[in-house]
């Protein structure tokens, strides 16, 4: 038997074996779950050293190719600091649809990543993270505001303008530093080594297909339930972006006795809560690995919450703020549960990705 010098006959049949037994082990888990694609290696194949096994292993994986748009990521926040200049309303109103149609690939761009990295059983609580630190951003951002607004300079520049500019600065300088990790899907990740990769790849359930792109837009659109999570979504987030940039208005029409400060204060417990609750159930679904009770107790909560702001509006006022907190709670459990149901229920990461900007 010829081996290279330095490389021993016993070490050799080693890695032989080796590469055989996970190429096994490989095969039965495709076989078992989504008959995700086989890595396409011969088990007769001879190798000179690991190192070229780990290579050939991952050179076999899949192909298709998710081009990594992480440097886009700086428009919007470049757009918002346009709107700080603007000096006509037609011009912050283009500035604004700017804005909307740079940011809207974002939480979806982020659950589409977290679904290639890990399985389902691990996705909840990143999802969950994700979702407590939009609340986060959503409180530091109304005290950011209320303070930046308070800014005067002689030119009569006036402090609304100030907002725009100073979070757009800051955010476009942590987008250029979070650029530099270059994430994108885990085969092309500059910060895994190669056994990492391959941990992801065994364990991430993907099925890739041949039959273009055009017959997975096709299949996608024909599966009615693709529809369905769409709807249950769309309704979620208009829910949570009603309580998180209206819940200052909500408090102050309860308690019209209230300052700025005293509203933002009265808010931060009702996110603190409701992020809580978003970690709490996220953690309890990936270990019970079950998320649909969940997702309807939230339902429930929230459906309960808005019964209770429709009542006479002469009432106590605490019990009005309950219903906030109501509201609050229940949809910030259920926004990340409809993530993973909806990345859960698609085949293929193509499949995924549509979905992940549908939703």
């Amino acid at each position: 038997m010829k081996v290279k010098k330095g490389f021993s006959e016993q070490a050799y049949e080693l890695a032989t074996a080796q590469h055989k037994l996970e190429l096994l082990q490989a095969q039965v888990t495709n076989t078992a779950v989504r008959k995700r694609k086989a890595v396409q290696i011969n088990p007769n194949t001879k190798f000179a050293n690991i190192k070229d096994i780990q290579k050939a292993q991952v050179e076999a994986g899949d192909k298709e190719d998710i081009t990594d748009e992480s440097s886009e990521a700086d428009l919007p926040r470049v757009v918002t600091i346009g709107q700080g200049f603007v000096k006509t309303f037609d011009q912050i109103m283009v500035t604004r649809f700017l804005v909307g149609v740079f940011d809207a690939g974002l939480i979806p761009g982020c659950v589409f990543l977290c679904s290639l990295y890990y399985p389902p059983t691990h996705l909840q609580w990143r999802l969950g993270l994700i979702t407590v630190a939009n609340i986060c951003s959503n409180i530091a951002g109304n005290f950011m505001a209320y303070a930046i607004a308070n800014i005067k300079t002689t030119n009569a520049f006036s402090g609304w303008r100030w907002i725009f500019i100073i979070e757009g600065i800051f955010t476009v300088v942590a987008a250029l530093l979070c650029s530099v990790a270059n994430v994108g899907p885990p085969e092309k990740a500059k910060f895994l080594t190669e056994e990492e990769k391959r941990v992801i790849k065994n364990s991430v359930e993907t099925q890739t297909t041949n039959i273009g792109m055009l017959a997975e837009w096709r299949l996608f659109f024909m599966n009615p339930l693709n529809y369905c999570w769409g709807i249950i979504y769309c309704f979620t987030t208009t829910t949570a972006y009603s309580v998180s940039i209206f819940s200052p208005s909500f408090v102050k029409s309860f308690r019209p006795g209230l300052d700025a400060t005293e509203v933002q204060a009265q808010i931060v417990p009702i996110f603190v809560v409701a992020a809580v609750a978003c970690l709490t159930t996220a953690y309890a679904a990936d270990r019970l690995n079950h998320r649909s009770a969940f997702g309807l107790v939230g339902f429930v909560f929230t459906i309960i919450g808005y019964a209770i702001l429709r009542r006479d509006e002469h009432e106590n006022s605490n019990v009005t703020m309950m219903a906030l907190y109501f509201i609050a709670f229940g949809t910030y459990i259920t926004l990340p549960m409809i993530w993973i149901l909806t990345m859960q229920n698609l085949q293929t990461p193509f499949q995924r990705a549509i979905g992940s900007g549908q939703a």
